[in-house]
C-alpha cells in the first residue's frame, strides 16, 4: 500500500488535483451518530424520489465497519428490476460521494 501520493512530473495539472484530492480523503475522520443518521435519512429521501420514477426501494438497515457505513436496501414492492435497481443505488452512492458523504455503500438484497 501507498502511503503518500507522490508528485510527479508526468502529470498534468488536472490529474496531480486528482490525486491531491484522493490523498486528502484518506485521512478520515470517524462519523458520529447524528452524521450517520443524516446520511441514511438522504438515503431515504432519495429513494422516495425514485418512487416517482417507479423505483420501489427502501431501507431495511445500516451498519457502520471499518470506516464504511453499510445501508441495506430492499424492494418495496414487486416487479423492480434489478438492472434499475443496481444503477439507481449506484446513482445515489455517487450523488453522496458529491456531497462528501464518501465511505457509503448501498448494499441490494431481498426481504425473506
Amino acid at each position: 500500500m501507498i502511503d503518500r501520493l507522490a508528485v510527479r512530473d508526468d502529470l498534468d495539472e488536472d490529474e496531480q488535483q486528482y490525486l491531491d484530492a484522493l490523498e486528502a480523503r484518506r485521512v478520515t475522520e470517524m462519523p458520529t451518530t447524528q452524521q450517520i443518521t443524516d446520511i441514511v435519512e438522504k438515503v431515504r429521501k432519495r429513494l422516495a424520489e425514485g418512487e416517482r420514477e417507479g423505483i420501489h426501494l427502501k431501507v431495511v438497515s445500516k451498519k457502520f465497519d471499518d470506516d464504511w457505513l453499510s445501508i441495506v436496501v430492499v424492494p418495496s414492492k414487486a416487479g423492480v428490476r434489478a438492472s434499475e435497481y443496481a444503477n439507481f443505488m449506484s446513482k445515489i452512492e455517487r450523488e453522496l460521494r458529491e456531497q462528501g458523504d464518501d465511505n457509503v455503500l448501498l448494499v441490494p438484497a431481498l426481504e425473506d
